[in-house]
């Protein structure tokens, strides 16, 4: 009886409650507060670096006009669509953090869905060379690590 006991007293926390392995993680909301801006920054400055370098290199040529904006791609909005990407992002954890009991598993199902879905948008892009199409494709991974990274490592509540 008294090994039974010792070992429920090891299965407790310091703070002496019994840990619930499958208890739902707690969104830190207001910690979102300023790290949903701080890694729309972080994904815009790195896609405008990587813009700044593919474009060096060629991947962006004037000669490609991009569709709906009726101008060859530029920095600019290159950088907003990664700032904005990343705000939604957040927006979209904080809302499975409220209405989810599982805002992991299902953050990274979202995110993969979407994912995917922007792995098209560049084939939609006339006359559009390999290596710009490919230049997308990357920046819209680094949007990806960038948001998913944030996100679910400093997005959720710490136990103390």
């Amino acid at each position: 009886m008294s090994d039974n006991r010792s070992t429920q007293q090891s299965r407790q926390d310091a703070s002496g409650q019994k840990p619930t392995p499958n208890a739902p993680e707690q969104v830190a909301y207001r910690r979102l507060l300023w790290l949903a801006p701080v890694a729309a920054v972080i994904a815009a400055v790195a896609n405008g670096i990587f813009f700044l370098v593919g474009d060096a290199l060629g991947a962006f040529p004037d000669s490609v006009i991009i569709p709906n904006a009726g101008s060859p791609m530029t920095i600019g909005p290159m950088m907003i669509f990664s700032a904005v990407s990343t705000l939604g992002a957040a927006a979209v954890f904080a809302l499975l953090g409220r209405f989810t009991g599982k805002t992991r598993r299902n953050f990274w199902i979202v995110s993969a869905v979407v994912f995917i879905g922007f792995l098209f948008t560049p084939f939609t892009i006339p006359d559009a060379p390999v290596i710009m199409i490919v230049a997308l494709e990357v920046s819209h991974l680094i949007v990806a690590v960038v948001a998913m990274g944030a996100l679910l490592e400093f997005g959720f509540k710490k136990d103390a």
